[in-house]
Parts: C-alpha cells; sequence; structure tokens
C-alpha cells in the first residue's frame, strides 16, 4: 500500500491562510525550530504538524512553515529560555495594510504566545516531509458554547 503523500500549499491571500491556518492548528515546535532569516527576507518554523487531514489519524509530520517578504519579526509571551519549552500553534491570521499587497501575519500560540510578522506580500508555504509517527497525544479542544 502507498504511504500518503504530504501537504504542500501555498497561501497568496487571506483565504488561502485560512487552509494552511487548520492544517497547523495544534502543531507543536520549540522556540529553536523558528529561524528568521534577515537578509533572506523569511522566516522558517520547523514544525511537528498533526494530520488533520486523514480522517481518525493520530499521526503527526515533520513539516515547514515558510513565510517570505517578511520586512520584520516581533515576539511576545516566547521564551527562548528553559529545556523543553514546547509551543503549540493555535492559528494565523492576515491582517492586510492600507496599501496592498503588505500586512502583518498573526501566529498565535497557547500561553498567550504570539509572533508578528510584516510582510510586503502574502507568501506562506506549508511543506510537509516524509517522516511521520503516531502519538498518543491528540490535540483536544473545549466546545465552546456561545453565551
Amino acid at each position: 500500500m502507498a504511504r500518503p503523500s504530504g501537504l504542500r500549499l501555498v497561501a497568496e491571500d487571506a483565504t488561502d491562510l485560512q487552509i494552511v491556518s487548520a492544517a497547523v492548528q495544534d502543531a507543536v515546535l520549540k522556540p529553536e525550530d523558528i529561524r528568521y532569516i534577515q537578509s533572506g527576507h523569511r522566516l522558517d518554523l520547523q514544525l511537528n504538524r498533526f494530520r488533520w487531514e486523514i480522517d481518525k489519524s493520530d499521526t503527526r509530520i515533520r513539516s515547514v512553515l515558510s513565510f517570505n517578504s517578511v520586512m520584520s519579526v516581533m515576539s511576545r509571551g516566547i521564551s527562548q529560555q528553559g529545556a523543553g519549552n514546547v509551543l503549540s500553534l493555535l492559528s494565523i491570521a492576515f491582517k492586510p495594510d492600507q496599501d496592498p499587497p503588505g500586512g502583518c501575519i498573526r501566529l498565535i500560540f497557547s500561553d498567550k504566545g504570539e509572533l508578528r510578522v510584516k510582510v510586503e506580500a502574502l507568501e506562506v508555504l506549508l511543506l510537509d516531509g516524509e517522516h511521520q509517527w503516531s502519538t498518543p497525544r491528540r490535540p483536544r479542544h473545549e466546545k465552546r458554547v456561545p453565551k
């Protein structure tokens, strides 16, 4: 039986980014897996993505989430210190500037962590690698009832 291929997604607008955000929801990574290449105007995150797209699968896959045309990166609530510090990515959103195609990408992590990525244009790429494994820890979310 052929092994399922991984995702290869490109986001060039806010709607595309919502799809990428859904695919990386609950991905985990360490602060040292975040790399800003200022001279290349790129931000790369190496993460362990939960494979939501495969029904009833409890697997993770090693992936790279790359942002191009990056002008600056700011972080809040993300500590570079402490062995074993693990971040859980909750969502990604884009707010365009008044003068498109630039804007600000917000990556929201658990425990109030956040990255703000200022971009000249929205260019995001998600690439899955070949390394995947079963995980006993399926992400769970509380069901919230509107008030």
